[in-house]
């Protein structure tokens, strides 16, 4: 069963390839100027707008390639690296690294491009910052997809990191302190962290076969993209936070993904349903954090059935 999965997912990103080679699409790359700053953007295919927020603290957007290429038919995908993360400078301040700037930073984004009302999505800590938009700029939402994000609070976080420690097996513990332990992981180098996430990413797939298909991608300034996350963390309102009273006032029309083998607990998310007044809430089965590499064909259609509604 494990090869014909495998064989499936090859077949289904060469065909994407194939596709991709026949078919040109609109590729652009270009830095938007914001506070202290600019932000790197790529914008794929052509359509509606969707823009799309990675998660981290301290990714980049690439973990989303070449999976969510096919989507670039249908619509206009507007990636982007956020501050001091991926291809965007790591010369801004320390002091700007808040989640209210990830906020505005975003916000800047929409603008750049002319949206007045913008369909987001937001995976993982991309979804929580998605949240934190929708609660300051609602009138500038179309729709608001929220792909097994980060929890609404720092209670429903903290379990979920508590999830993260006690699911791997004796094995992947040995293998996780090995490559902790290295004089490469304590540099940051980005050989070593790659390797690092990937053990770390490896129990976040219910196939953990899965787990080589995630694209990651660590670049030459990641030593200085970790100090500037480690000045995130200190942000207090990344700390300790509640978003449930003011989710309640969101009006957009909301889909909230979660799926059977992800670290956040199903009462999490449950509660974040409730809250968003407007919302629809999905779960992918036999499916971990990653949703759009483990599920792909399911949740392109769970997501083209939202945004054509």
């Amino acid at each position: 069963m494990c090869l014909r999965r495998i064989i499936s997912f090859i077949l289904l990103i060469t065909l994407s390839t194939t596709a991709l080679a026949k078919t040109k699409l609109a590729d652009k790359e270009m830095f938007v100027p914001v506070n202290g700053g600019k932000i790197y953007c790529r914008v794929i295919g052509s359509g509606e707008p969707l823009v799309i927020v990675h998660g981290g603290p301290g990714m980049e957007h690439t973990y989303f390639l070449p999976q969510l290429i096919s989507l670039a038919y249908k619509y206009t995908l507007i990636f982007y690296d956020q501050r001091g993360c991926g291809r965007s400078p790591v010369t801004v301040g320390k002091e700007s690294m808040t989640m209210d700037q990830f906020v505005e930073d975003l916000d800047t984004i929409r603008a750049f491009f002319k949206i007045d009302k913008m369909n987001l999505m937001g995976h993982s800590f991309g979804g929580l910052i998605a949240m934190r938009y929708a609660v300051k700029h609602p009138d500038h939402l179309q729709r608001l997809i929220l792909l097994n994000p980060t929890p609404q609070s720092s209670y429903w976080r903290d379990s979920t990191f508590h999830m993260m420690n006690i699911r791997d097996d004796a094995k992947l513990k040995a293998e996780k302190e090995k490559v902790f332990s290295s004089p490469g992981y304590a540099k940051k180098d980005p050989e070593t962290m790659k390797q690092a996430f990937r053990l770390l990413f490896k129990a976040a797939f219910f196939h953990p076969e899965y787990a080589d298909s995630l694209t990651l991608i660590f670049r030459s300034t990641y030593p200085q993209t970790s100090e500037l996350v480690n000045a995130l963390y200190k942000d207090s309102t990344l700390i300790k936070y509640d978003l449930t009273p003011e989710l309640k006032t969101v009006k957009c029309k909301t889909l909230l993904c979660g799926a059977e083998a992800d670290f956040p607990p199903p009462e999490a998310y449950e509660q974040l349903h409730k809250a968003l007044k407007n919302s629809e809430y999905y779960m992918f089965e036999s499916c971990g954090h990653f949703p759009f590499i483990e599920a792909k064909p399911e949740f392109e259609r769970v997501l083209n059935k939202f945004m054509s509604n």
